[in-house]
């Protein structure tokens, strides 16, 4: 089973909301804020087979690749 790891990021802009914090969260391909990364997944993995991967972390990631 694969799975999408979240880590900790340090200075980007968060793909939602575009704030620039000491400490980022990196979800797959893009940055996030932790305040964004809360209210979109709060978990340390994402499985690539739940419905969080196919609804919100492709939502985010389409957004991401448009950039």
């Amino acid at each position: 089973m694969s799975s999408i790891k979240c880590a900790n990021y340090v200075n980007a802009s968060c793909i939602k909301c575009h704030i620039v914090s000491k400490y980022m969260v990196k979800v797959g391909a893009f940055v996030m804020c932790k305040e964004c990364w809360k209210q979109e997944f709060n978990k340390g993995e994402i499985d690539a087979q739940s419905d969080l991967y196919k609804v919100t972390y492709h939502k985010w990631l389409e957004k991401y690749m448009k950039q």
